[in-house]
């Protein structure tokens, strides 16, 4: 084993996840941890086009329901992992996203316009998380991507009681 490679010689975590692969390379287990991890996304979108049943969801934590459901869930984040300079070139371009947006965000979108045509279309997501993220769900679902959004609202442990009040207050109006 050589000396551990530098952010500088990573540019992806493509490139990250296969450099640590070799770097365990004396453990199939972790070896086969890696591979599904990469071909896990194609998988499932080759899965879904045979006609099974798939989503795009924020988390996994949601994965025992999706599974009861017969959906096969896929991270939404992976898309970010997966993301290449292309999804931001396309998320910048296309969608117009300003360079400051967030980079998961950006590739996450960026990703799902690449894929278009070869990917699954159903997204059940979180209102609760960051607005860029929101905003991107509303670019996508004009690419005709379903968007199936679950509401919620964050709240700190630790919010003011008349505060409280006032949100809740506004969102029974809403």
């Amino acid at each position: 084993r050589g000396p551990l490679k530098t952010r500088e010689e990573l540019q992806s975590q493509l490139a990250y996840i296969l450099d640590s692969k070799k770097e365990h390379g004396y453990s199939p287990a972790v070896g086969k941890l890696f591979d599904l991890a990469l071909s896990y996304v194609e998988y499932v979108e080759g899965v879904a086009r045979s006609g099974r049943r798939a989503s795009w969801v924020m988390g996994l934590w949601d994965a025992p329901l999706m599974y009861a459901l017969d959906i096969i869930p896929i991270s939404l984040t992976e898309l970010g992992r997966l993301g290449s300079s292309d999804a931001m070139t396309v998320a910048e371009d296309y969608f117009q996203l300003p360079k400051e947006t967030c980079s998961m965000v950006a590739a996450v979108l960026g990703e799902w316009y690449l894929r278009r045509d070869r990917t699954v279309k159903d997204l059940v997501v979180f209102n609760g998380v960051c607005e860029p993220l929101n905003m991107a769900y509303e670019l996508i679902a004009k690419e005709g991507y379903r968007v199936h959004r679950i509401e919620t609202a964050n709240r700190p442990i630790d919010s003011d009681p008349v505060r409280l009040r006032q949100q809740i207050t506004f969102l029974a109006e809403e």
